[in-house]
């Protein structure tokens, strides 16, 4: 299994069957990409393509082994482009929860986020409007992310790494 966080200012990966085999934090995330590549809404079509030579240099260094793995991902990004997928006229935790987003359907969410205003984005009556400005950012990194684990789906998970070491921490099974 793969677990995939992406936050604001990085992205997490934690790669096991068991136990913990693999973990690391890139510095890429919704933010971060915002601020420094992808300021234009809609995006310029030189932004998007900044943005995907900009991921690839920094996710480079990422070591998940080869072969099939069930992909989860889990934070506010994933969560807010599950609903999105979904159509939902509103947020509802219990039909994103164990979603599977294919990553077609994770490409055309993102190329729908380019060609909108953030105003637009903000309209959707699915999302936070405070997750406008940076959602756009967030998905081109959730999208590099499932590429560069070879993942052709993703599961969106409303409990998050933190939730799992609670669990952990507390002896409350796996």
């Amino acid at each position: 299994m793969v677990v995939i966080d992406v936050g604001g200012g990085s992205t997490e990966f934690v790669y096991g069957r068991d136990e913990v085999q693999y973990a690391v934090s890139i510095n890429i995330g919704s933010v971060r990409i915002t601020e420094d590549v992808v300021s234009s809404r809609p995006a310029v079509l030189e932004e998007i393509e900044g943005a995907g030579v900009w991921l690839a240099r920094r996710l480079e260094p990422l070591e998940i082994p080869e072969g099939e793995a069930t992909v989860v991902g889990v934070s506010g990004t994933f969560t807010a482009l599950g609903a999105i997928d979904l159509g939902l006229e509103r947020y509802d935790r219990e039909a994103v929860h164990q979603h599977q987003m294919s990553l077609e359907g994770l490409r055309a969410v993102t190329q729908q986020l380019a060609r909108m205003s953030v105003d637009e984005t903000a309209a959707i009556p699915s999302l936070p409007a405070s997750r406008a400005e940076v959602l756009l950012g967030g998905a081109l990194v959730a999208t590099a992310a499932l590429e560069a684990v070879g993942g052709d789906s993703v599961i969106i998970s409303e409990t998050d790494l933190l939730d799992g070491l609670l669990m952990a921490v507390l002896g409350g099974g796996n």
